[in-house]
């Protein structure tokens, strides 16, 4: 009777490939591991795709980063390794996460490129945590030269000496005009003979910015503008 009953809830077609076991526990089996292993497939298939889209963009590269963690994590609860003995094991393992790196490296802003040539050209691949930081350090230590801000920011507190917190929740306006916290503010060694002074700490940033006005003003400068890049003089 049972058998009856999970042969009439499949489709003819379904149905037919089950026809010819000879107990209900063999049909409910086969087919719990006929259609997990099917659910499973498109998840995996879904969740790679979306891997293989993911792109840095706007994001920071700790966002992204958790992003793309976050999407190989839920790969893991569905891809099953099957394998004849240990060794087999850490040699997947090992393939798969270098590929994690290169997946991550692959998504990176076109900013990072020459990094990532660095990366790349290693004779053995970092992990990924270690990309990651790497990335990160790279990160922190690009600056965009801003001829609106009127201060010098950055997202890091990393860099910053004399650091002290901002009282009251100071904010400040951003670009899209809207309102962002400064978390504190200190000074930036840039190089022996280039100091940013006063560098307001907004951890919402995704960017260093350098203010023209302000360097000109500290440093009682000039700014030269070619179309390739800035000229600061004396």
């Amino acid at each position: 009777m049972i058998m009856s009953w999970l042969w009439n809830s499949m489709t003819p077609e379904i149905s037919d490939t089950f026809m010819f076991l000879s107990t209900a526990k063999d049909i409910w089996d086969a087919a719990r591991q006929t259609f997990s292993k099917a659910r499973d497939a498109a998840q995996i298939f879904e969740i790679k795709i979306k891997v293989g889209s993911t792109k840095q963009g706007s994001k920071t590269v700790t966002e992204y980063a958790t992003i793309l963690k976050n999407l190989w994590q839920k790969l893991d609860h569905y891809r099953c390794i099957e394998t004849r003995c240990p060794e087999d094991v850490a040699i997947i393992k090992n393939f798969i996460k270098k590929y994690r790196v290169y997946d991550f490296l692959a998504g990176l802003n076109a900013e990072f490129d020459q990094v990532r040539v660095q990366i790349l050209g290693k004779e053995e691949t970092p992990s990924l945590n270690e990309t990651i930081s790497l990335i990160r350090a790279e990160e922190s230590r690009r600056w965009i030269i801003d001829s609106g801000a009127t201060d010098h920011m950055t997202h890091s507190p990393t860099h910053l000496i004399n650091y002290t917190p901002c009282p009251n929740n100071k904010k400040i306006i951003t670009a899209d005009d809207s309102l962002t916290t400064v978390a504190g503010q200190g000074d930036i060694i840039l190089s022996p003979l280039l100091t940013l002074k006063n560098v307001l700490h907004v951890p919402q940033l995704s960017t260093n910015l350098i203010s023209i006005q302000k360097l000109i003003n500290d440093h009682n400068c000039s700014a030269l503008f070619n179309p390739t890049y800035c000229l600061f003089q004396d």
